[in-house]
């Protein structure tokens, strides 16, 4: 994770210059945020849920399959109309299982990086409280790791790679907790799949030589705090 995060970081504090300078220069001072959360994701891993059970199977074990994990994540955005704004946002997605026994033991960390933005719309506010709706584009990127142990034999170690395209929609709220302060929070859905994703380079494919997939879609809970920069 650590290069994407680095290049992003520096992505997001140049945004964050501009976006601050366009406000300082504005006549009517421009609305410029930053809001960090953090939430649950489920997901779609078929082709990887079909590999744990398949291997439970063959040595009588209970590893969990990969449905959801923790997500937790950085925007940054400014309100470029009245009740309309545009953000840049990276989210981690975790996504983890293990299990030991008498052979060694498997651990799948399958962990992305999503990087998107998006266009919100905030409805009429009532008192300190406020709904919006937001919608958004960005690409997905696999910065994971495949662990095997062997009794006898040693550790194998892959780095899962892989990147593909990202669409979500949200519903969501904020309330005013303090000057400049909000509580955040959305639930919303998300479509995100790499296909083709490689173990240490190579493609992992399926016994027929199609391309496995990796599946990040499904139901996004996030919750927040939003701090407005400019006002």
């Amino acid at each position: 994770m650590s290069s994407f995060v680095l290049r992003f970081s520096f992505f997001l504090a140049l945004v964050l210059a501009l976006l601050t300078g366009v406000a300082n220069e504005s006549c009517a001072v421009t609305p410029v945020w930053i809001t960090g959360t953090g939430g649950y994701s489920t997901y779609k891993m078929g082709y990887v849920n079909r590999d744990i059970g398949a291997f439970n199977a063959a040595y009588a074990l209970s590893m969990d399959e990969v449905n959801g994990g923790l997500a937790y994540g950085l925007q940054v955005g400014m309100d470029v109309a009245p009740n309309v704004g545009l953000s840049v946002a990276l989210e981690r997605l975790s996504a983890f299982t293990e299990v030991s026994f008498w052979g060694g033991s498997r651990r799948f960390n399958l962990a992305a990086n999503a990087l998107f933005g998006s266009v919100h719309y905030s409805l009429p506010s009532y008192g300190p409280a406020r709904l919006n709706v937001a919608a958004g584009i960005g690409l997905i990127s696999a910065a994971g790791q495949l662990k095997v142990a062997t009794t006898g034999s040693g550790t194998n170690v892959g780095d899962v790679t892989g990147n593909g395209f990202l669409l979500q929609g949200q519903v969501g709220g904020e309330y005013s907790v303090a000057p400049r302060v909000f509580l955040v929070t959305s639930a919303g859905y998300r479509m995100a799949k790499i296909n083709g994703y490689e173990v240490d380079g190579d493609v992992v494919r399926n016994t027929d030589g199609s391309e496995e997939s990796l599946d990040y879609g499904g139901f996004i809970f996030r919750l927040g705090l939003k701090l407005a920069l400019t006002r």
